[in-house]
């Protein structure tokens, strides 16, 4: 190895050392004061399996309803030793900044120091990618798996990145979109098939399904063949095939996206310099480009952001590698007019044309003063307030009916009767309690006879808005 190398490698590694505490500075300070509600559903599973109660919901009856195993069992065994809400938050907050990490490794492994610097930028101004990867789900660990996956095959690692990609399978199904995305591009820019590669993943996913499909009768998870099927559909969803397309442009991610699929011109120079940075950063254009497509088409229940997730390090990569490549490129004089572009794209892909400071003002305005209470939080904070209330009053043998996780973690050994069954099969007593729900886009609930309201709990961000969310704890007559 040269002295250059030395150099370069060391920048590197400083500047990746300097991201990630950055990223850990912004996730801390923009920690959510409570979880999604999903968050609470895993957390039920991940107690239940760390108390011997096995992988359930409620007793006996085994279900995979959380769509990410391999989460949900790192939550179990930090739960022996920590409140799980705060294992949970600590997992999210070192994975965000490994992904943002990770993400700025990639990019100069890919097309050099101006790409990792603009990749860094990309992904941590990026604040919907943040606040999902902060939320308790699984969407931070499955993104820190799916780049370790391009950095094996970057790095010339093909059996260790067979090994995480089975992992990643166990952990998400739709990781499966990666492993298609990493044939196909081995395939076409290889010349042969990535058999160290499928081997390794075999050999890792094979136990999982095997126990899986012994378990709970299958590998793919209860919740999601519910959605699929229909079975499971918030009625006042209105998703379209452009439901992803829409949710970017209102996020102002469109400039960002079109840099992106600039990366797709910009593969062909990375290629024919580095085969294996070449692989890495097509994979990180075909990924998202399935996991897009296969999201726009599969129903399932309502336009949930956390589905997109694994969208957005691949893209700020590419992008950050397309324009890099794009300066390296240009020629003598030509430099300075293309960097001028480039500096003028950029601005335009991280808002500065919309507002002054665009998404740099925004992420530091959330650093300097915390994240600002959003109705969404709000929404989830009376969910929270209710289900602990409930759990303070229920007696042993009770059942409660809903279809929120934050009853079911914290009435967590109380029996639950699914109203929207993601996560039970079989019949539990008749219920006690029950929560109902009342939105501005909903019909008023009515209440079945003989049942009572016992306590009512309103989200409300603005006094002067009509409230975003009501939940009525609700007795039920047991003897009707």
């Amino acid at each position: 190895m040269t002295l250059v190398d030395h150099i370069v490698q060391r920048r590197v590694a400083i500047l990746v050392g300097g991201v990630v505490l950055v990223a850990l500075v912004v996730a801390w300070r923009n920690r959510p004061g409570v979880l999604y509600d999903d968050a609470a559903i895993t957390m039920r599973y991940a107690w239940r399996i760390g108390h011997g109660h096995g992988w359930t919901y409620n007793d006996f009856d085994k279900t995979n309803g959380a769509s990410a195993p391999l989460y949900t069992l790192v939550l179990a065994v930090l739960g022996l030793g920590m409140d799980l809400p705060t294992a949970a938050r600590a997992v999210c907050i070192v994975c965000y900044a490994v992904a943002v990490g990770m993400a700025t490794y990639l990019a100069e492994r890919i097309a050099g120091m101006v790409a990792a610097v603009l990749a860094a930028i990309f992904l941590l101004t990026w604040l919907d990618f943040l606040a999902q990867s902060l939320s308790g789900m699984e969407s931070a660990f499955a993104v820190v798996l799916g780049l370790a996956v391009i950095i094996a095959l970057r790095e010339d690692r093909d059996g260790w990145a067979g090994v995480i990609l089975g992992l990643a399978v166990i952990n998400k199904l739709d990781a499966g979109l990666l492993l298609v995305a990493v044939v196909l591009v081995y395939l076409g820019i290889m010349r042969r098939p990535p058999w160290r590669v499928l081997g390794a993943a075999a050999v890792t996913f094979t136990p999982w399904m095997l126990v899986a499909t012994a378990y709970f009768g299958s590998v793919i998870p209860y919740s999601f063949t519910q959605k699929a099927s229909a079975e499971v559909v918030n009625p006042a969803a209105d998703v379209s095939s452009t439901w992803i397309i829409e949710l970017l442009r209102n996020q102002r991610m469109i400039p960002m996206v079109l840099l992106a699929a600039a990366a797709v011109v910009a593969a062909y120079w990375v290629t024919k310099r580095h085969r294996r940075a070449g692989l890495a950063l097509v994979v990180c254009l075909v990924w998202p480009a399935l996991h897009g497509l296969a999201f726009s088409v599969i129903p399932l229940g309502d336009r949930y952001p956390w589905y997109l997730t694994a969208l957005y390090a691949p893209l700020a990569i590419s992008a950050a590698c397309a324009v890099a490549t794009a300066v390296d490129l240009a020629p003598g004089w030509w430099k300075v007019g293309v960097g001028i572009a480039a500096v003028a794209l950029v601005a335009v892909a991280l808002g500065m044309r919309d507002e002054p400071g665009g998404r740099f003002r925004n992420l530091a305005n959330s650093v300097v003063n915390g994240p600002q209470a959003s109705e969404g939080e709000e929404v989830e904070s009376t969910r929270r307030e209710a289900a602990k209330y409930l759990a303070s009053i229920v007696e042993p043998g009770d059942v409660i009916s809903t279809c929120f996780g934050w009853f079911a973690y914290e009435a967590i050994e109380t029996p639950i009767a699914e109203t929207c069954p993601l996560n039970t099969r079989k019949p539990v007593d008749p219920p006690r309690w029950a929560t109902y729900v009342a939105m501005p886009s909903t019909v008023e609930p009515e209440l079945p006879p003989g049942a009572r309201i016992v306590a009512t709990f309103i989200s409300k961000t603005d006094p002067n808005t009509q409230p975003s969310m009501r939940v009525d704890v609700v007795e039920l007559d047991t003897g009707s």
